[in-house]
């Protein structure tokens, strides 16, 4: 109990230190500082480790989940921890792939491989009886390498290519990145959004890997500074391409209580990706609902 308490006065003591007292005390939102951001990091790491019992289930340990938004057809878009990457992503990445066949993905989305990382991947016998690696022989397998989180206008061309993977192969699909929080998690958030998927769907998705990784709860100081600052900002992004990280600084104070995700998603399908509305329909309707016999003879 005397515990609680002492962490409860923590709390509060940073809480009105920072601008971040905004949110959780009164109706504006304010931003907190961004050291405050790496020191959250620096302290939940410690909650990540290899070993799959100190995970409640093999799914969240392989961070592997169907995206359940309203909106999104179910079983149609799964998001995980890199299902190849038998180097960086040990021990999970095998989960990830007997998940992947289980969950009878068609398509595959990797965010974080070069081709020659991939090739790499599956040059060993091993990794050839992978269900995965099936996905890549028969050419199912997408991979482009996106920078950082995704957030950079110079991905643009790559974003819109593996977008129209999406839209020239059938579904289950699976989109992963190295662990599959920042950049799966912006192309996640642009795919439910697309489909018509709420705020609070996306900021809940988004988040869900840290509650996998790091044992968040969603109640959290730690839950709420990164869900501001790191699924709000992307959500703000989508909403405002012109702020790419490598065109101009996000405001520090963002609000995503008026953004319609879905309008959103259409006009940064438009602008940012150049889809034309033939094609936004297109992928809506395979992410939404089944395709009508126009749209399999135009595609």
């Amino acid at each position: 109990m005397l515990k609680q308490i002492i962490s409860g006065m923590l709390i509060a003591v940073v809480l009105q230190g920072t601008a971040f007292a905004g949110e959780f005390l009164g109706p504006k939102k304010k931003v907190p500082a961004g050291d405050n951001l790496k020191a959250i990091y620096h302290s939940i790491t410690k909650n990540e480790t290899r070993n799959p019992d100190d995970y409640d289930s093999p799914e969240a340990f392989a961070n592997f989940r169907e995206i359940e938004t309203t909106g999104l057809r179910a079983k149609t878009v799964y998001r995980s921890s890199n299902p190849i990457d038998s180097k960086t992503n040990k021990v999970r990445h095998s989960y990830a792939d007997k998940l992947a066949r289980e969950a009878g993905i068609q398509a595959e989305i990797d965010l974080a491989d070069t081709d020659s990382a991939v090739e790499g991947f599956f040059r060993s016998s091993g990794a050839r009886k992978k269900y995965c690696y099936g996905l890549y022989r028969d050419g199912k397998l997408f991979n482009v390498r996106l920078r950082g989180s995704g957030m950079y206008s110079a991905d643009w061309p790559n974003i819109a290519e593996a977008f129209r993977f999406m839209l020239y192969n059938d579904g289950p699909y699976l989109i992963h990145c190295r662990i599959g929080r920042d950049r799966a998690g912006f192309f996640s958030m642009l795919t439910a959004a697309l489909a018509g998927a709420t705020v609070d769907d996306l900021r809940r998705d988004y988040m869900q890997t840290y509650c996998n990784y790091n044992h968040l709860s969603p109640k959290s100081y730690e839950y709420e500074v990164i869900r501001m600052l790191k699924a709000d900002r992307i959500l703000y992004y989508i909403a405002h391409p012109e702020y790419a990280r490598d065109k101009r600084p996000m405001p520090k104070t963002i609000s995503v209580r008026d953004i319609v995700p879905e309008e959103a998603a259409v006009n940064f399908f438009k602008t940012a990706l150049g889809f034309s509305d033939e094609e936004i329909l297109a992928l809506q309707e395979k992410l939404k609902g089944q395709e009508t016999a126009s749209d399999a003879e135009a595609f």
